[in-house]
């Protein structure tokens, strides 16, 4: 420090760490040079500079020590230094949170930490209902609704695909098997499906119970099902076998379980929510996907193989 003071070089001493996975007792200690182009850093024991590529984390210029204590005494410190790969949501929270521009203070980013996961979600539910009609109305899947799979696919975000199929299969049998059971009481529609409504709660309620004896957590998260649904699910299905048999219904069934999963798998994709949540204008180019799929009226794929059959050999 003294010969750089001698040659009129600026300088500081600063106390810090070298950004490397390490445990270390001490800080770091460097000096700080100004060239007359930008500042560099000396190594106090050997005099050499740090090279570009590392990294230096300051903490505190000059002599004051790095931590002190008011009315104690420090027997011992320790810094730990890890790394830790800084994920796509937060990279760009840190940057559009740094943006002075106009739009980047409009973005979701700006509202609170609990409700950016509630939006990121919400702006998934245009995605599923675009991905349920063209399964049905272009592939030709059979499902109960279009709310049911895509809230089904909602709600498999919290117990997991296979613990949500497994839950909504078993739910929907034993319903059945109820809904069975008191048709001959000739209930009529609303107390009928109050009835199912609390059978379904009543059905979670033991399920969470199961998972909390066991550790099995997807269980207890089973409350974010939709019991509406499933409960309109079980009565359609029960209508379905009534008229059309067993076949059928568990045909519909199926095809609302695999609709559900497939639209579970493409919202679980994250650029996919990072893109929509970072723009959600993109949701007008759902919409005027929704406008074309709406004036489709040719044959769904699952007609081509259904009336293969009909085709006329030339």
């Amino acid at each position: 420090m003294l010969l750089l003071r001698s040659a009129d070089f600026p300088i500081f001493k600063v106390q810090g760490f070298v950004l490397t996975e390490s445990i270390a007792t001490q800080p770091d200690r460097w000096i700080g040079v100004w060239t007359g182009e930008k500042w560099e850093h000396v190594q106090v024991e050997t005099g050499d500079l740090y090279p570009e590529s590392v990294c230096l984390l300051p903490l505190m210029i000059g002599d004051s020590p790095l931590l002190s204590i008011s009315g104690g005494k420090i027997l011992e410190t320790r810094w730990i230094l890890s790394k830790q790969t800084l994920s796509q949501w937060r990279a760009h929270f840190e940057r559009i949170y740094r943006s002075g521009r106009f739009l980047d203070r409009w973005s979701l980013f700006g509202i609170p930490d609990q409700f950016q996961e509630i939006f990121r979600i919400l702006l998934l539910v245009p995605l599923g209902v675009l991905m349920i009609s063209v399964l049905r109305n272009i592939v030709g899947f059979p499902t109960f609704g279009i709310f049911m799979p895509v809230l089904m696919a909602l709600a498999f975000r919290n117990t997991g695909l296979y613990y949500g199929l497994g839950i909504f299969t078993g739910v929907v049998l034993i319903g059945y098997l109820l809904r069975r059971g008191i048709d001959r009481l000739r209930l009529l529609l609303v107390p009928r499906l109050s009835f199912l409504i609390t059978f379904v709660i009543f059905a979670f309620t033991i399920f969470a119970l199961i998972g909390s004896k066991f550790g099995v957590r997807e269980f207890m998260a089973i409350g974010l099902l939709p019991f509406v649904i499933l409960s309109m699910t079980i009565e359609r299905f029960f209508i379905l076998i009534e008229e059309s048999g067993a076949f059928p219904a568990l045909r519909t069934a199926a095809g609302s379980a695999a609709v559900a999963a497939i639209t579970y798998k493409i919202t679980q994709i994250e650029p996919l929510q990072l893109t929509f949540f970072v723009y959600p204008e993109l949701l007008f180019g759902i919409m005027g996907l929704l406008l074309l799929l709406g004036n489709y009226s040719g044959y769904r794929l699952s007609e081509i193989l259904r009336f293969k059959a009909l085709g006329v050999k030339s």
